[in-house]
């Protein structure tokens, strides 16, 4: 009796929640693809001295961290 009271209030809590959620606003769609407007891209291109490094047997290396994933990528030129 007790686990059919909790599974019938976990219900009406899901049920409580689903029912008082609100759809995801979206925004329009264009007609056409020529109607998209973006806002300007803005690049700078990045100082090479800046990421440049000379490993002790004096092969250069440019090592550029970026923190917002943490991934690895090398990639040699031979």
């Amino acid at each position: 009796m007790k686990r059919t009271s909790r599974v019938l209030l976990a219900l009406g809590i899901a049920a409580g929640l689903v029912a008082g959620a609100e759809p995801a606003k979206t925004a329009a769609i264009p007609d056409r693809p020529e109607q998209l407007h973006y806002p300007p891209l803005r690049f700078e291109v990045p100082d090479a001295a800046a990421y440049r490094h000379v490993l002790s047997n004096g092969v250069p290396v440019y090592v550029v961290e970026d923190h917002a994933l943490p991934l690895v990528n090398v990639a040699a030129i031979v």
